[in-house]
């Protein structure tokens, strides 16, 4: 069993979020040791310390527990970069995985430092340096007794043709055409808009009542998570679409572990270790979506109700990729499979 070491952060800030999927895979597959970080040295054990400083990383008391600013090795700070050390056949390697949203490698001080960097959201067609290995985005809001949770939803009721429920973030014009599309569709539907702060209020309002206008649902709050997860388990289809900056988004894991339906506008460009496939782990409804996040031509949204009804009146299709994408979270996507895949690649890169 390989050792691994996570140089953390001393004081309690969001890498602990960033990193937490990866660290759950790595105790399960490898000796992982923490340094750095005296509040997680008072932990008994790894998935107890990472929880617990995930925890109090969210807790209102964070600004009180940070007792410095966190320390990496040669490689600054960037909440969103974790460094590790993996030993392997007595040769040391040093990892750095980017969790980061957008394509570029938002760490250089940590790519010069490593060995391998590892980057969540890789475009397969960016002039990366060649140490720079695609990464499955974590999702640093689970852990293994949720992915239970979600595991168990495989078998849950399917009493929804169509579910979408997502945060209007960067390209709202684009969101906001989607769901405009969606409810033309003739079938039973769950529609709900997140519009979360940061925005003008002018245009807030202007686009939740544009939405609700066409019978979607508009909030201000997020749902629980548990609730809603059970809301996103009754589709038939579940329409996803890029994350901020088009990346897949760490919420991907979650109707992957589902198992759902999964349809996307257009599947974004970034791709993981195992590229997903369409028709065998999702669908897509072919929206030409500008790079810049902005709306697409008027006529692509066109394609939507189309798609969705084409999905829908092939019940055998819909099996076949909700089996898809369970399959694939079992096999590429849960947090030990992501850990397999970092040690095979530290292995290799070892043996020259």
């Amino acid at each position: 069993m390989a050792n691994v070491t996570f140089f953390a952060p001393r004081s309690l800030d969001k890498t602990i979020g960033f990193q937490k999927y990866y660290l759950l895979g790595l105790a399960e597959r490898a000796r992982l040791r923490l340094r750095g970080s005296p509040i997680l040295s008072l932990a008994p054990g790894v998935r107890p310390a990472v929880a617990a400083a995930y925890r109090l990383s969210k807790s209102p008391l964070r600004p009180v527990l940070d007792i410095g600013r966190g320390s990496r090795p040669s490689a600054g700070h960037d909440g969103l970069v974790g460094c590790y050390e993996f030993e392997h056949a007595g040769t040391r390697t040093r990892v750095a995985l980017d969790s980061h949203d957008a394509k570029d490698v938002r760490n250089p001080a940590a790519l010069e430092w490593c060995d391998l960097y590892f980057k969540s959201n890789r475009w397969p067609q960016e002039p990366y340096d060649e140490r720079v290995r695609p990464l499955v985005n974590g999702n640093g809001t689970l852990d293994h007794e949720r992915i239970r949770f979600l595991r168990s939803l495989r078998t849950a009721p399917k009493d929804l043709d169509v579910v979408l429920i997502a945060n209007i973030w960067g390209g709202r014009e684009h969101l906001v055409r989607v769901y405009e599309a969606l409810a033309q569709v003739e079938c039973s539907k769950l529609l709900v808009a997140n519009f979360v702060r940061g925005y003008e209020e002018a245009e807030t309002r202007e686009l939740e009542q544009r939405l609700q206008a066409v019978g979607v649902t508009t909030r201000r709050e997020y749902l629980p998570q548990r609730e809603l997860w059970r809301e996103l388990a009754r589709a038939r289809i579940l329409f996803l679409r890029p994350g901020k900056h088009l990346c897949i988004s760490w919420r991907m894991l979650d109707p992957l572990a589902m198992g759902a339906a999964i349809l996307y506008d257009a599947l974004p460009p970034p791709r993981w270790p195992q590229p997903l496939e369409r028709g065998v782990h999702y669908e897509e409804c072919g929206i030409d979506r500008p790079l810049d996040t902005g709306p697409a031509p008027a006529e692509d949204y066109e394609k939507i109700p189309s798609t969705v009804e084409a999905l829908l009146a092939d019940p055998d299709r819909l099996r076949t990729l909700r089996a898809g994408a369970a399959d694939y979270f079992d096999r590429h996507a849960a947090p030990e499979r992501v850990a397999d895949y970092l040690l095979d690649e530290v292995r290799k890169h070892a043996e020259g």
